[in-house]
């Protein structure tokens, strides 16, 4: 069986010819001479003991081995370039680093607020975090470019492979702006709500559907940060859905909202609660930083008011 062996660096040339499909302009990508480069291509299918490419044709087409190669070159050169990164932290030679991820509505309250008392308590640290959807966040958790995410954690509660640490639930309510047409009334019902479009993030969508009693009702808008959601309710007829904690949140920065109070919603719908927690994967170990940031977390949740954020 014919043994191959590659280097990164012919891989890295093959991927720059099939992207410019010149060999002199991917010469010139890569800051080789012409020559220097061809040598480089013909050195890769000598490893791989066959024809690469088309040269006779326009456009250099890759040939089957070419296209196998060229699909397996992408993937080793980003696990190389993932490697590196990975190593890179590690290097951090006398700084500690903190690497996690984060839903909007937590970065808008919660998280800041405890990323400014954490600094202050462990200086040597570095935190890095991102903020993005819940989908993206647990991408990055299996690729272990996060350690752990801060987001609505219900759809991780019963999976084993997920370490949950949850945070204080939330209340949801429905709200509208001060002088809105339904604001003085001091009961309403679904009826009277649907008739206006609904505005609400992605933390509360189900309880709206299930709400509105339509399998195939949809909110008008529909976003992972309810911050914008303020804004449109606030400047229209838009009935808006998040946690109760929101409202707390708008009044106090002086925006006027009104909790809207429907008499026909059931006990048990109106009982269910956001939840938000800590996923963290149970095979790995977390650092000491980010079990020092995660207990801070907790404790400034439980404090009075530590949670605020939209939901």
């Amino acid at each position: 069986m014919h043994q191959m062996h590659y280097e990164l660096r012919n891989l890295r040339h093959f991927v720059a010819l099939m992207n410019h499909r010149s060999f002199s302009l991917a010469a010139q990508a890569v800051s080789l001479s012409q020559p220097a480069f061809s040598r480089s291509i013909q050195a890769l299918e000598h490893q791989a003991g066959c024809k690469l490419l088309e040269r006779e044709q326009k456009g250099l087409p890759p040939t089957a081995q070419g296209q196998l190669l060229l699909s397996y070159a992408l993937d080793i050169l980003g696990k190389a370039q993932e490697l590196g990164e990975k190593i890179s932290r590690l290097n951090s030679a006398d700084r500690d680093m903190l690497y996690f991820g984060c839903a909007p509505a937590p970065a808008a309250g919660l998280v800041p607020r405890t990323l400014a008392r954490f600094i202050a308590l462990q200086p040597q640290v570095n935190a890095h975090f991102v903020v993005d959807t819940r989908e993206n966040l647990n991408r990055r958790l299996m690729a272990e470019e996060i350690e752990f995410f801060i987001a609505s954690s219900q759809s991780f509660e019963l999976d084993p492979n997920y370490r949950i640490r949850q945070l204080q639930p939330r209340s949801w309510c429905f709200f509208c702006r001060h002088d809105h047409p339904l604001a003085t009334q001091e009961g309403v019902t679904r009826e009277q709500l649907l008739v206006f479009p609904t505005v609400c993030s992605f933390g509360v969508r189900s309880l709206v559907l299930q709400y509105s009693g339509r399998r195939d009702y949809l909110p008008a808008v529909e976003c992972e940060n309810g911050r914008p959601l303020l804004d449109i309710v606030l400047q229209s007829d838009a009935i808006g859905c998040a946690s109760q904690l929101q409202l707390s949140l708008a009044a106090e920065e002086g925006a006027r909202l009104h909790q809207l109070k429907p008499v026909d919603i059931s006990p048990d719908l109106e009982a269910l609660q956001i939840r938000d927690g800590v996923v963290s994967l149970r095979r790995h170990v977390l650092s000491p930083q980010a079990e020092a940031f995660i207990e801070l977390l907790q404790a400034m949740d439980q404090a009075p008011g530590g949670g605020a954020s939209v939901a």
